[in-house]
């Protein structure tokens, strides 16, 4: 019997659940939408079915797919929870049977068995002609890209049946995706798997590397020859596990190490690596190679693991810790282990990206989610912000008061575009209204505030990532 959801920071406002999938034809337009987005927007991100057991953490809630089709100036809007084998059980008993605590994750009622907490919650991406929705401790769950139908697990015909990042990286000339796995091992081990897959989506290589310590690895980065992949002190220690204590934990005692990965050839005896003071960065904007020598990473660093204590214990707010821009250069001729980091700007927010053309290459812009409006109470950003890295300036809208944002996806005016010409899509939260809009901003001009919006009927909870696929 299903049970009522409980005061909870993560499940109030609009990180509270939608309790039912919806079809919305036709949206409401306002402004100009531009009739060349032809294609469809997808974003992830958790939405419980069910009232948690005991305590619930962000992370852990059921996975459910937004999807916004635009065809010649109109959207039409859909969601489906992803039917993970998790889902599929509790919905066949009605209420929650595995654990949403990262701090008791084996807690489970009986009538689960031994089904797998694969929430499918965090990203999607659509590649080889199939959509994958991903969390980074699971296998991906195949899609079906026009109705959102849960197809199943996705083991790239049966050559891999272990986790995937949440993040793949895609290289825009080849079309090669690469991704890594922080359980390379048996759970707790501290190795990382290693796995690339063509533009047709068959896996053509996996390698296994040993890392300092078995971590929460959240995000990488590919240029043009590397695979950069970051090893931050968010521990996942089984010795700790064992005596009760929590999954993942913050032990500043570890350092923050960096791989230096080549993409083609021998792995072995050719990894270099780099280390500086414990720090976090949930995700990277981008990384390319300067041509003498050196690796440039832009990555929104956080002090310590924003949600994550020492304890272990959930802040419950994102606002606990702040990110900055800021600046790595690996320099791979250098006979030290060291790199420099600079900040590069003073504002704070995350979820960035670029223009997915430019992925591993030297790129001029970069979008953000990030909060203006200090002292306002009802989501985590409210300010889509872009930063040109030629003239080292911030361009922003700040939305209305009592609006809020999300990760701004890009999308190019065209196939030949240059870099940056194109459009931001992000969701925007009315919390007076209780529902959400689908915004359009011109991703050079945000400044000059939304070009469009599609209203929708209902809200779309925080979640976290999106990407577009073009008709």
């Amino acid at each position: 019997m299903a049970h009522a959801f409980p005061d909870h920071p993560f499940l109030n406002g609009n990180y509270g659940p939608v309790r039912m999938e919806a079809e919305a034809p036709d949206l409401e337009i306002i402004g100009d939408m531009p009739t060349n987005l032809n294609g469809m927007l997808y974003r992830n991100g958790p939405n419980p079915a069910y009232a948690p057991r005991k305590d619930y953490h962000w992370f852990l809630g059921d996975g459910m797919i937004h999807g916004f089709e635009f065809n010649d100036g109109k959207v039409n809007y859909r969601n489906k929870w992803v039917r993970t084998e998790k889902f599929k059980v509790e919905r066949q008993h009605g209420e929650a049977l595995l654990s949403t605590d990262f701090n008791d994750l084996g807690e489970r009622d009986q009538r689960a068995g031994n089904t797998g907490l694969n929430a499918a919650n965090t990203s999607i991406i659509y590649h080889g002609d199939k959509l994958l929705a991903l969390e980074e401790v699971n296998p991906p769950v195949e899609l079906d890209p026009d109705t959102l139908e849960t197809i199943g697990p996705w083991h790239f015909g049966g050559k891999y049946s272990g986790p995937m990042t949440a993040h793949p990286r895609v290289d825009p000339k080849t079309g090669e995706m690469v991704f890594f796995a922080y359980f390379g091992g048996f759970p707790g081990e501290p190795k990382v798997g290693l796995h690339w897959v063509n533009s047709a989506g068959a896996l053509t290589r996996s390698e296994i590397i040993d890392v300092p310590y078995c971590a929460m690895i959240h995000d990488f980065l590919i240029t043009e020859n590397y695979i950069v992949l970051p090893i931050f002190p968010a521990t996942i220690d089984m010795n700790r596990i064992s005596k009760g204590g929590a999954f993942v934990a913050w032990d500043p005692s570890h350092h923050t190490h960096v791989a230096v990965i080549p993409r083609e050839g021998n792995i072995n005896g050719n990894i270099r690596w780099f280390e500086a003071d414990p720090c976090y960065v949930y995700h990277p904007l981008n990384a390319y190679e300067t041509g003498d020598g050196k690796i440039i990473c832009d990555m929104m660093q956080y002090p310590d693991a924003a949600l994550f204590d020492e304890n272990g214990g959930n802040t419950n707010a994102l606002e606990a810790t702040e990110s900055r821009l800021t600046r790595w250069t690996l320099d791979l001729n250098a006979n030290t282990g060291d790199f420099a980091q600079t900040q590069l700007s003073d504002f704070s927010g995350d979820f960035p990206r670029i223009d997915d053309r430019v992925t591993g290459l030297n790129n001029d812009h970069g979008f953000f989610a990030t909060k203006s409006l200090k002292d306002q109470e009802g989501g985590p950003f409210d300010t889509i912000l872009h930063r040109d890295f030629i003239t080292g300036t911030d361009h922003k809208w700040v939305a209305p008061a009592g609006q809020f944002v999300a990760e701004p996806v890009f999308v190019p005016d065209d196939a030949d575009a240059a870099e940056g010409d194109g459009y931001l899509l992000s969701p925007v939260f009315l919390k007076d209204e209780n529902r959400t809009d689908l915004v359009v901003l011109r991703a050079r001009d945000v400044a000059a505030g939304p070009i469009a919006r599609a209203k929708l009927p209902t809200r779309v909870p925080y979640g976290f990532h999106g990407n577009w696929r073009q008709f």
